[in-house]
């Protein structure tokens, strides 16, 4: 018996038909789904986008003016803020402070008592703080040493006149 080299062989010839049906089908029924799912799928959710409530605020320009020889000088603003008189009473080491009364502005907080000692950092209005010591006289204001509650790295010695009594909860 010798081997048929020319022709594939009976099994494989009846099969080969059934192979092209299946491929076809097969391809037919991706594009189906492809199909479905370009038609039925929901489109995504867009998030949006928060937008940032920052809102830059140019520093003013200086614009220079010519007085009038005759024109006397008066100035704009005071080279100090005027604080508020220092309320009556004192506090305790542990009492609650307010920081008040500062306008918006915030509360220097300083190393030292002291106007000329260097700033530590800036309590906020309406800022509580512990007070810890005091009252040191010192530029003709009491000082008195406040700590954060919640954050003791915020500490400092603050002018009494900017500060009230908080009752605890």
């Amino acid at each position: 018996m010798g081997i048929n080299r020319g022709s594939p062989p009976a099994v494989i010839r009846s099969l080969l038909p059934w192979a092209f049906v299946g491929l076809f089908a097969g391809l037919i029924l991706l594009v189906v789904l492809i199909a479905v799912g370009l038609f039925t799928r929901t489109p995504a959710a867009t998030v949006a986008q928060p937008e940032p409530d920052l809102t830059v605020v140019p520093l003013p320009s200086v614009t220079p003016t010519v007085a009038h020889p005759s024109a006397t000088p008066t100035a704009l603003w005071t080279a100090t803020p005027v604080p508020p008189p220092q309320l009556e009473g004192s506090y305790a080491s542990g009492d609650l402070v307010q920081i008040f009364g500062t306008g918006g502005d915030g509360l220097r907080l300083r190393n030292q008592p002291g106007l000329n000692s260097t700033i530590a950092f800036l309590g906020v209005e309406n800022e509580v703080f512990e007070v810890r010591s005091g009252p040191n006289e010192s530029d003709g204001y009491e000082w008195w040493y406040l700590v954060n509650p919640y954050s003791t790295d915020k500490a400092g010695w603050a002018v009494g006149n900017y500060l009230r009594r908080v009752d605890a909860p």
